[in-house]
């Protein structure tokens, strides 16, 4: 968002998918930061796996959902803090305006991290953004609904 915004001759299309122009509660992304860092990625990884999946799809694709639980895992306490600061403090409310890319907004219909309701928010701040909920989907809508994501995505990137 920030790029399509700041740097609008380098992106012709874009496509944001379950993501937020401004954290709902930056306040916990501050205390996520502070418990990985003492506590270790073990800590949060539950919680967070359970908002990336709807429960449907990780009692049908426990492999799936545990590679991403092993993944989760093994990423660095100090970069995983990080992001979770750069998170607190992200809002690029006041950019969607400027981007002029085509763009298509994804949501996952069942995302508690970044709820449909912030997919909205930038699809109509967006000036002509596409706005698409993927049904039986949560955070990581790629992984759970990966045809439809990519059918999407696809349309898009091709239209003339």
């Amino acid at each position: 968002m920030w790029l399509a915004a700041n740097a609008p001759d380098r992106i012709d299309r874009l496509v944001l998918c379950c993501t937020a122009a401004r954290m709902m509660r930056p306040e916990e992304f501050a205390t996520r930061a502070e418990t990985v860092r003492r506590q270790g990625m073990a800590a949060v990884a539950d919680a967070v796996i359970g908002r990336w999946f709807t429960p449907d799809f990780a009692t049908t694709h426990p492999q799936t959902v545990a590679s991403i639980r092993a993944t989760l895992l093994a990423t660095p306490a100090e970069g995983y803090a990080g992001a979770c600061e750069a998170l607190a403090a992200m809002d690029l409310r006041g950019d969607l305006r400027s981007i002029k890319a085509r763009t298509l907004v994804v949501s996952g219909a069942q995302d508690q991290s970044t709820p449909t309701q912030q997919s909205r928010e930038i699809a109509k701040a967006i000036p002509g953004a596409e706005l698409v909920v993927v049904p039986q989907a949560a955070h990581l809508a790629n992984v759970e609904q990966a045809d439809r994501v990519s059918e999407e995505i696809v349309r898009h990137l091709l239209a003339s």
